[in-house]
């Protein structure tokens, strides 16, 4: 069944060529995880979660993202992970993009939000890969303290999180104004 849903996703999706998914395109959806509460809360958005879209074969996609750690999953169960399966894709001003993802497989996942420890969370993955491998900033990291951290400070003590520590949300690559929308179903009628 699930095979029969992801083959209409993609024929839906190449109806539309504007919509249709590309490598390197960028997901977001609202985390139905634990931690995703306090991400909206810091972030005052309903984004919490984002991938890379790859295309193994063609028409094939899936999702590079972090979860325990870096893996792709098939498109299809990305946004079936979503809260009431919501997504939006977003593209950057680029041809033809081939993201080497084989290094991140397996990294962990990062609990501390460094952004120096090879341990990624999902919008440091996703801003690492399109600033080396695209040599595009999508927005530029701000301190902790920037958010709203009011009711983070127990996380951040349990996780050594310090307030002048840089952090990229998944809100911020969002507003990014090098992205463009190309599939917004928060935005569909119900």
């Amino acid at each position: 069944m699930k095979k029969i849903y992801y083959l209409l996703l993609v024929v839906l999706l190449a109806s539309c060529q504007s919509q249709a998914p590309k490598e390197g395109d960028i997901i977001f959806n609202t985390s139905p995880r634990q931690e995703a509460t306090l991400i909206h809360e810091v972030t005052q958005s309903n984004i919490s979660h984002c991938g890379i879209i790859i295309e193994k074969e063609k028409g094939d996609f899936y999702v590079l993202e972090v979860a325990d750690i870096v893996r792709i999953i098939p498109l299809s169960k990305f946004i079936d992970g979503g809260v009431n399966n919501k997504y939006v894709i977003k593209r950057a001003k680029v041809k033809d993009v081939k993201i080497d993802y084989q290094k991140y497989l397996g990294c962990q996942r990062d609990f501390f939000l460094r952004m120096d420890n090879n341990k990624y969370y999902s919008s440091e993955l996703v801003y690492t890969i399109y600033k080396e491998q695209l040599g595009i900033e999508l927005y530029i990291p701000r301190p902790v303290e920037n958010y709203n951290i009011e009711n983070a400070i127990g996380y951040m003590q349990a996780h050594r999180i310090h307030p002048k520590q840089p952090v990229i949300a998944p809100a911020d690559l969002y507003n990014s104004d090098q992205l463009k929308v190309v599939r917004d179903t928060y935005q569909d009628k119900k």
